[in-house]
């Protein structure tokens, strides 16, 4: 166990972390403090975990370690933050956690950093919240085991957050959606994706942080599991009568276009998939993109899928969905149930058929051979 908030026996020696970052990202981020939900969220994806010892490297109002803390009351917090103000506050209201000042981005701010010396031999979790902003094609340097790599904001600090946590470590972190797919994040993605298993836990929408318009993810990042065999979940068994058909429509509406025409359908994001149904949340589509009646079943084309993402349109509804969405229309209300409750009951083996370097994908050909293999024909899709 590490001792709370003790002071060094001799002059703190810097660390050695395996991530440098170029001396020219001095800038001083910006701050978007977790809303509650999130952080709850964040937290229990790690509910399998019993740490010893948990870290928050942009640590801000607390939000995160606090929220952890009530889950693991008898571990130990140690929380950093470029912000003086904010790390004095952390000191007072919570005198039992190491805290300390650091530009995670400057690698003289890291070596004088006495809390981070807790961390790098220390099988901790490690919580996250890095800086969002990022304009236009800006970059920043960090240096790794592979050779420079060069990320956005919230990359670069998820790099560098990574060389604090150990082989048996863990770490879980919003980041903007972006970071998923835009070209600047690809081999940091890939450079991450070889030392993790990554799963994408959850994604929210452009106004869920204050004075923030970027959609998010929450990511884990856990030590690799070796697979025993490589082989695709089999689905489960079908009697040849129960099988039916549906028609896939790939939705097409750009979603940072929207414009609020009145006489369009309601325009269906990914995000208003929830809970095995559809939220009609009143945003209108634009243009002659692709429109689905239902009953249909949604689902997101980009993400990690579970049972909650897999949802039901209620008959007669009329929605435009995204072009991160895909929809099954069935040519009953009763097939769209069965249709549902085949995918949640097969829902490994649909999972199997995402996948992509960044966030998980699934194309329509995939779907259509997950489909046909649990009893449901595809028309052509359109």
């Amino acid at each position: 166990m590490w001792p709370k908030r003790r002071a060094p026996s001799s002059p703190p020696q810097p660390p050695s972390p395996k991530h440098v970052v170029s001396p020219l990202a001095t800038d001083i981020p910006d701050t978007h403090y977790t809303p509650s939900t999130v952080a709850k969220a964040l937290v229990r994806a790690m509910h399998d975990l019993q740490p010893a010892l948990i870290a928050d490297l942009a640590a801000g109002n607390g939000d995160l370690l606090i929220e952890a803390e009530r889950v693991w009351p008898n571990a130990n917090f140690v929380a950093t933050d470029i912000d003086r103000r904010a790390i004095r506050r952390l000191a007072r209201r919570h005198p039992s956690w190491t805290v300390g000042r650091c530009d995670l981005r400057n690698a003289r701010s890291r070596a004088s950093c006495q809390a981070l010396n807790e961390l790098p031999h220390a099988s901790c979790l490690i919580v996250l919240n890095p800086p969002f902003s990022c304009r236009g094609g800006t970059r920043f340097m960090v240096q790794t085991p592979d050779g420079p790599l060069y990320a956005s904001t919230a990359m670069s600090f998820l790099l560098l957050a990574a060389s604090y946590v150990s082989a048996s470590g863990h770490i879980v972190s919003v980041l903007p959606l972006g970071c998923l797919h835009n070209v600047k994040d690809v081999r940091a993605w890939n450079y991450l994706k070889s030392r993790y298993a990554v799963t994408v836990i959850d994604t929210y929408a452009n106004d869920t942080f204050p004075n923030s318009t970027a959609s998010t993810v929450i990511v884990r990042f856990s030590p690799p599991v070796h697979e025993v065999t490589t082989t695709t979940p089999r689905p489960a068994t079908l009697v040849p009568e129960s099988r039916f058909r549906v028609g896939v429509i790939r939705g097409s509406c750009p979603v940072h276009r929207i414009e609020h025409e009145t006489q369009k359908p309601v325009l269906v994001h990914y995000t208003d998939i929830r809970d095995g149904a559809v939220t009609l949340n009143g945003r209108r589509g634009f243009g002659s993109f692709r429109s689905v009646k239902g009953p249909a079943i949604l689902i997101p084309r980009v993400g990690r899928i579970t049972s909650g993402k897999i949802g039901l349109l209620e008959t007669n509804h009329l929605v435009m969905p995204s072009d991160c969405v895909i929809a099954l229309k069935p040519e009953s209300i009763e097939h769209a149930r069965t249709l549902r409750c085949r995918l949640v009951g097969n829902l490994e083996h649909l999972r199997a058929h995402y996948t992509g370097t960044g966030a998980p994908f699934i194309t329509v050909a995939r779907l259509k051979a997950a489909l046909e293999t649990i009893g449901v024909d595809v028309d052509e899709p359109c």
